[in-house]
């Protein structure tokens, strides 16, 4: 299984990959152009091949990203982005080089818990 966690956003988007039994794998950056969503999506499959096994947690329900993980075939998991910055108490700023790996499913500690995208739906909004 690989999970996925990508905090969204207005530049770019922070996206962590990793699995229960190695962690984190990498965490890097991911464009908004149509040629960057591409690319993360031909890197996800080199890491997993078969779709079924990809969990993918994001900060948004809408878009032209989730929109080509969801063609890919992976299980999106989008949440409130709040959810997350929760996690850093009222204390903490909320820091987008940690949500990324903090929205990875299936880690220890993780509070992503939500219903798959359901693309038909998202032509209705």
């Amino acid at each position: 299984m690989l999970g996925v966690g990508i905090d969204w956003a207005e530049e770019f988007h922070l996206v962590a990959l990793g699995s229960p039994g190695a962690g984190v794998i990498e965490v890097m950056r991911a464009g908004h152009r149509p040629q960057a969503v591409s690319a993360l999506v031909e890197q996800i499959a080199g890491l997993e091949a078969d779709p079924a096994e990809v969990r993918v947690v994001i900060e948004t329900r809408h878009g032209l990203l989730v929109e080509a993980l969801v063609e890919a075939g992976y299980t999106v998991l989008p949440v409130n982005p709040e959810l997350v910055s929760r996690r850093h108490g009222p204390a903490r700023k909320k820091d987008d080089a940690e949500d990324a790996p903090d929205l990875l499913p299936d880690r220890p500690g993780s509070s992503c818990r939500a219903k798959a995208a359901d693309p038909a739906r998202a032509d209705r909004r």
